[in-house]
């Protein structure tokens, strides 16, 4: 038997070492794969990066801030067009089954100084600690995604630390009407802890426009202070010039490390279970709602009551007031806001078929609890339980960063 005696391991053609040796017969090693890719867990904190949950459907006429398509992903605009946001699916193009696509819909011209539009992707704090940013131990960040535009050009992404004010970019060239990977190596930071907690720590952004207010500085490709005019390449684009342009965003995996990992796969289930401590929507299953992910209950269709599926049940109170409730598992990030449209009560064998609004949220981070008016007819101490009547009818609970 003999023992190979090295300190380091590197390809001759390789600038940085694959396997490093220490004293202690332990080794560190720079591993892109195991077993075709599967053999990592749990190692992206981007929930729902294969875009397969989309509780909201589609948005569209977007001209500010919203939330749609995808779940989890945002999207912050001011002057810089009008657009649609989507879930669709992808084929023949590295395995990917579904992106968010961003389609210009009112074309903006030419950019006011403090116009933009980003694509956001907001970490919690307590799945952010991974990266042990602010201390010396601090850890790089390894972003992978998959990217689609008829508008080629530079682009910039970037990283933000919301608890210190504190930001860092990168740019990337996208080849026109093609589905390009792209990996980016955004340096450890020392500076500034992140907050060990359920509120906004670390944001990804994707800029696709940007006014001068946001490039006009010296474009900041380490970490620092956050300053308006240093976020965005000067060579960014403008994917709101023309309708003809769509942007798609896939596979989007944050790690940590100086290099970036195949696509981390989840099961549908546990994707669509780490959406649902942000946002929950219940909607009739006949509505015709293009949504994944979105519980489908059967309405009322017999004109019985009790023939829908009970989003919630109790008491009555009195003639026009109820409380009822539900558990939330798995528990939101905090107590939700709550609101429904066309959910009325029901007691006994009969429909109260009147206005419905919710008078007190008194919900928790793990039970949906309302009290509940409407116009009356209602017995006290009868159970109260609270339906779907028709296909308009929904009810959202939202936690969403």
């Amino acid at each position: 038997m003999s023992t190979l005696k090295v300190d380091n391991i590197r390809h001759n053609s390789a600038t940085s070492d694959a396997i490093t040796t220490s004293s202690d017969g332990t080794c560190t090693a720079n591993l892109t794969s195991i077993n075709g890719g599967s053999g990592f867990s749990r190692r992206n904190v981007v929930i729902n990066g294969g875009m397969q949950i989309y509780q909201r459907g589609d948005v569209t006429g977007a001209t500010s801030h919203t939330y749609g398509g995808p779940d989890r992903f945002r999207v912050a605009r001011s002057g810089a067009g009008t657009f649609s946001q989507k879930s669709v699916g992808v084929t023949g193009a590295f395995g990917i089954q579904r992106a968010l696509r961003i389609d210009c819909t009112t074309q903006s011209g030419s950019l006011a100084a403090g116009a933009f539009q980003i694509i956001q992707h907001k970490i919690e704090g307590f799945n952010a600690q991974r990266f042990e940013k602010g201390y010396p131990t601090a850890k790089q960040f390894a972003l992978s995604f998959y990217a689609y535009s008829e508008k080629g050009g530079t682009y910039t992404v970037a990283l933000e630390d919301a608890n210190n004010s504190r930001y860092v970019s990168a740019s990337y060239t996208v080849t026109a009407s093609t589905w390009q990977k792209h990996e980016v190596i955004f340096p450890a930071d020392t500076t500034g802890k992140l907050d060990n907690d359920n509120g906004e720590s670390l944001n990804i952004e994707w800029w696709l426009a940007a006014g001068t207010n946001y490039s006009s500085g010296t474009f900041s490709t380490s970490w620092a202070s956050s300053v308006t005019a240093n976020k965005v390449h000067p060579s960014q684009v403008n994917m709101g010039e023309s309708q003809n342009n769509n942007f798609y965003l896939a596979n989007v995996q944050l790690e940590v490390g100086s290099v970036c990992t195949p696509f981390e796969w989840k099961s549908f289930t546990e994707d669509l279970t780490d959406c649902q401590r942000y946002y929950r929507r219940w909607q009739a299953a006949s509505s015709g709602f293009v949504g994944n992910g979105t519980p489908g209950l059967a309405r009322m269709n017999t004109g019985n009551f009790f023939d829908a599926t009970s989003l919630a049940s109790g008491a009555v109170l009195d003639a026009d007031d109820a409380m009822v409730s539900r558990t939330l598992s798995p528990p939101m990030r905090t107590k939700p806001t709550v609101s429904i449209n066309n959910a009325q009560l029901g007691t006994r064998v009969t429909l109260h078929n009147s206005a419905t609004t919710i008078q007190q949220n008194r919900c928790s981070a793990d039970i949906l609890s309302l009290h509940i008016d409407n116009g009356g007819g209602m017995t006290a101490g009868d159970i109260a339980h609270l339906i779907l009547v028709d296909d308009t009818s929904y009810l959202i609970a939202d936690a969403e960063l």
